[in-house]
C-alpha cells in the first residue's frame, strides 16, 4: 500500500466557517479527487467526527458526539476504532490520490492532551509521510457570540453568552499540536473576510492547497446565526425538551432544527464592556501568539468594540409554564408522527412515495396532520394510487405546486 505524500488536517477552530468548508469539500469531493486529494467518507460523510470519537480518551464518555454515535462504554469505542481503521484501509485501496484532506473542529475540541494528539498521529503515520495542520482563529468574544446560536440549537439552557473557555487560549492550543507535529507543519490563519481573496474562505483554502479555484463549484455558506427571539425560545424550551434522554438522542426535538433557515438573523449580544472585559482575559496569550506566529502584524486581531451596545436590551420574562405545556404537546405530536412513520415503513414503497409527494410540505410545515391522514387511509387498505390522487388534489399540494 502506497503512502499519501501529505495530509492536510483542518482542525477548526469552531465558528470559523468550518461547516461552510466541510459542505464545500463534500460537494466537491469528486473534483478534489481529480486533483489528487482524497476527502474520505470513512471518517464521516461531512465532517470527520468519527476520527475524534475513536481517538479521544475513554474518560470523555459524556461527550455529546459520543452519545450521538452510541459510544457509551469502552468496548464499543474499541470496536468503533477498529471499524474506522478497517473502513479507511478499504477506502484508500480504491483511490489514486496522493494527498489526504481531513476536516473537523471536533479535533481541537476533543483531542485536548498531547497523548490524544499523538494517538492521532500514530493512527495516521501508517498512511502519511508529511503533515500540514491548518486552523483559523478569531477574537474570542466573537467566537463565543457566534457559538451561542449553536449551543441553543443543541440544548443549552445557560443564558450566559461569554463564558471562560481554556480552549480559546490559542497559544496553548497550538502548542499542543506543534509539540506533536512540529512548528513548521502548523499553519494558523486569521478568520476575517479581509484576509481571504474576494472575502471567500473556500477560495482561500483551495489556493492554500495549491489548486485552481475555477476547477471547483462554489457552495452557499452554512451554519448562520439564528435571531434573538429564536435563541430566547430555545433557551426556555430546552429545559423541557433536552437533547439527550438517558444518553440517547431525544427523538422528539430533532424537528426543532428544521426551521433553522427561517430563523436567521442577529442573535443576542453582550454589552460593549462585557466584550472588552472578556477579550482582555486572552490579551496576554494573544500577544505571545502574535509574536510567534504573526510577527508582521501590529495586533493579532483588528477589533471594533463600537459595534456592541453600551447597554444590553432587556426582554420581558415569559411564564415558564407556557413552555412546559408546549413541550408536552410537541412531544405527543412527534411521538404520533414517529409511530406513523414506523407503520408506513412496513408497507413496501409506501414511505418513499409518500415522502416524495409531501416533501415540500413537511419541510415548510413540520405539523404532520397531512401525513397522518394519508397514513390512516393507507392503513385502511386504500391503494397508493388513490393516496397519490388525494394528495395531488389537496389544497396544500396545489399551493406548493402551482
Amino acid at each position: 500500500m502506497n503512502k499519501f505524500e501529505e495530509a492536510i488536517i483542518h482542525i477548526g477552530t469552531g465558528k470559523t466557517a468550518t461547516k461552510t468548508l466541510q459542505y464545500f469539500f463534500t460537494e466537491n469531493r469528486l473534483r478534489l479527487s481529480r486533483n489528487g486529494i482524497l476527502y474520505p467518507r470513512s471518517f464521516g460523510k461531512l465532517a470527520h467526527i468519527f476520527l475524534t470519537a475513536a481517538l479521544c480518551d475513554f474518560n470523555k464518555m459524556n461527550d455529546g458526539q459520543k452519545k450521538e454515535l452510541g459510544l457509551t462504554d469502552r468496548p464499543k469505542i474499541e470496536k468503533f476504532r477498529d471499524e474506522i481503521l478497517s473502513t479507511f484501509r478499504k477506502e484508500i485501496k480504491m483511490t489514486n490520490c496522493t494527498k489526504l484532506l481531513i476536516s473537523t473542529e471536533s479535533l481541537y475540541q476533543g483531542l485536548t492532551t498531547i497523548e490524544e494528539i499523538k494517538r492521532l498521529k500514530d493512527f495516521l503515520d501508517e498512511f502519511i509521510d508529511k503533515y500540514k495542520i491548518i486552523f483559523h482563529i478569531r477574537p474570542q468574544h466573537e467566537l463565543q457570540i457566534s457559538n451561542f446560536s449553536t449551543m441553543c440549537l443543541h440544548g443549552n439552557t445557560d443564558k450566559q453568552i461569554l463564558f471562560k473557555d481554556l480552549k480559546l487560549h490559542y497559544e496553548k492550543l497550538i502548542d499542543l499540536w506543534a509539540n506533536v507535529f512540529n512548528d513548521e507543519n502548523i499553519f494558523p490563519k486569521i478568520f476575517s473576510k479581509k484576509e481571504f481573496p474576494d472575502g471567500n474562505i473556500k477560495k482561500d483554502f483551495i489556493l492554500f492547497l495549491g489548486l485552481k479555484w475555477n476547477d471547483f463549484e462554489d457552495t452557499e455558506n452554512r451554519n448562520e446565526s439564528i435571531n434573538a427571539d429564536a435563541q430566547r425560545f430555545l433557551l426556555e424550551i430546552n429545559h423541557y425538551l433536552p437533547k439527550f434522554i438517558e444518553n440517547k438522542l431525544n427523538p422528539y426535538r430533532e424537528s426543532l432544527r428544521l426551521g433553522r433557515s427561517l430563523l436567521k438573523g442577529k442573535g443576542l449580544i453582550p454589552s460593549r464592556k462585557e466584550c472588552e472585559d472578556y477579550f482582555r482575559i486572552y490579551a496576554e496569550s494573544n500577544e505571545r501568539f502574535r509574536k510567534k506566529w504573526f510577527p508582521e502584524r501590529r495586533e493579532l486581531f483588528e477589533v471594533d468594540f463600537s459595534k456592541y451596545p453600551e447597554k444590553v436590551q432587556k426582554y420581558p420574562e415569559i411564564d415558564s409554564s407556557f413552555f412546559e405545556i408546549f413541550a408536552k404537546l410537541w412531544t405527543a405530536q412527534q411521538a404520533e408522527f414517529l409511530r406513523l412513520q414506523n407503520k408506513l415503513s412496513e408497507i413496501p414503497h409506501a414511505k418513499e412515495k409518500i415522502t416524495q409527494l409531501y416533501l415540500k410540505h413537511l419541510k415548510r410545515h413540520p405539523d404532520p396532520t397531512g401525513l397522518n391522514l394519508i397514513a390512516e387511509n393507507v392503513m385502511k387498505g386504500q391503494s397508493l394510487d388513490w393516496v397519490e390522487t388525494q394528495i395531488k388534489n389537496s389544497k396544500e399540494y396545489k399551493s406548493l405546486n402551482p
